[in-house]
C-alpha cells in the first residue's frame, strides 16, 4: 500500500515529491515554514507497533524533529458492542479505550491524530497537510499545546536494566553508560 500511496502522491504533488530515507516518519516536508512529520499506520500496524512499544520511539523522534507531529491511522474500525476492536488479518481484538487512550496520550504530548476511513485516503490527507505547512502565516499562528513532556525513548540498555527488580526508568538512565563490570561490582546500597 506504500507503492500505492507514493503513486498517489506523485499523482497529486508532482515534482513536490521526492523519495528518501527519514530520521523519522513516513512523510515530511522540511523546507516548508513549518515542518511536518507524517507517521502512517494501518490499524493493525497501530496496534502492534503500539503493543511491541516501537510506536512509542517513533512517536518521541516526530516531536524531537518537526514543527507539526502527525499520526495518521488508516482502516481504524468502529468498536463492536462489547468495546473490542478486530485487528485485520487476525481474530485478535483489543479493547476500543485502550486504543483511543493511547491516541489521546499521544495528543497530549503534541501529536496531531488524523484518521481515515481507507488506505486510499491517505494521499490526499498527506496532500491536504502538506499545503497547510506550505502557508507562510501558519509559521506565525501555530503554537501547539503540549500538556505531557515527550516521552524519552529508552536506550536497549535501558530496556534490559529496567527488566530488574528495583531499577526504574530515572535509574536506568544513570546506569546505561556503565560497564557490564561496572555493575556486576556495585553494592547494594549503589
Amino acid at each position: 500500500s506504500n507503492s500505492i500511496t507514493r503513486s498517489a502522491l506523485f499523482s497529486i504533488l508532482g515534482d513536490d515529491v521526492m523519495v528518501d530515507t527519514l530520521v523519522s516518519g513516513d512523510f515530511a516536508s522540511i523546507d516548508t515554514p513549518l515542518s511536518i512529520g507524517i507517521e502512517h499506520k494501518s490499524f493493525s500496524d497501530f496496534v502492534g507497533s503500539l503493543s511491541s512499544n516501537r510506536l512509542d520511539e517513533q512517536l518521541s523522534r516526530l516531536l524531537d524533529n518537526y514543527d507539526v507531529p502527525v499520526l495518521l491511522i488508516d482502516e481504524m474500525p468502529a468498536p463492536n458492542p462489547g468495546g473490542k476492536c478486530t485487528v485485520f488479518g487476525s481474530r485478535h481484538q483489543v479493547g476500543y479505550s485502550w486504543v483511543i487512550g493511547s491516541v489521546m496520550g499521544w495528543a497530549l504530548r503534541g501529536i496531531i491524530p488524523i484518521m481515515v476511513r481507507t488506505p486510499s485516503a491517505v494521499a490526499p490527507t498527506v496532500s491536504a497537510l502538506y499545503h497547510v505547512v506550505q502557508k507562510e502565516e501558519h509559521r506565525v499562528t501555530f503554537e501547539p499545546r503540549r500538556l505531557l513532556d515527550n516521552l524519552r525513548p529508552l536506550s536497549l540498555t535501558e530496556k534490559v536494566l529496567i527488566q530488574f527488580p528495583g531499577v526504574g526508568p530515572e535509574r536506568a538512565a544513570k546506569l546505561k553508560d556503565k560497564t557490564p563490570e561496572h555493575l556486576n561490582n556495585m553494592t547494594e546500597a549503589e
